[in-house]
Order: C-alpha cells, then sequence, then structure tokens
C-alpha cells in the first residue's frame, strides 16, 4: 500500500523517505508480534530519532511519520 501511495503521490512532496525492512523484526521478550517490548520500543525511538534529525538537518518544516500499524482505508488521508 505505501509503495502504491509513493507512486501516486510521492512528488507532491519535497521528499518522502522509505525504508522498508525485508524480513521481520523479532524480539526476545515478545509476547506476539503487535507486543512492544523496551527493545522494540527503543529501536523504534532511534529510528524516529534518526529521521528527525534527517528532516532538521534538511530544513523541512514538518515531518509525518507513518509507522507500519497505522491503518489508512481513506486513500485521500496523505494528500
Amino acid at each position: 500500500m505505501l509503495q502504491e501511495w509513493l507512486a501516486a503521490v510521492g512528488d507532491d512532496y519535497a521528499a518522502v523517505v522509505w525504508r522498508p525492512e525485508g524480513e521481520p523484526r523479532f524480539y526476545p521478550d515478545e509476547e506476539s508480534p503487535k507486543h512492544w517490548t523496551k527493545e522494540r520500543h527503543q529501536f523504534l525511538m532511534e529510528l524516529k530519532q534518526e529521521a528527525l534529525t534527517f528532516a532538521r538537518n534538511w530544513g523541512a518544516d514538518y515531518i509525518l511519520f507513518a509507522d507500519t500499524d497505522n491503518i489508512l482505508t481513506n486513500n485521500q488521508t496523505l494528500r
């Protein structure tokens, strides 16, 4: 879905950086794929900090995080 969105409206944005992971990431203490362990939370915060630093250095006025657990059903949401 994100690839379709990016192909359709990516040019409407000054920059879109997308780094999909090829394989799911598992954590030793997780009880299920949606269980937020300390390690999973830390990893996400590090990714978001890296993105925020990139956006600041690039001079962006705003940043949008679209985590994979977000479900967008309206195809006009990010237009």
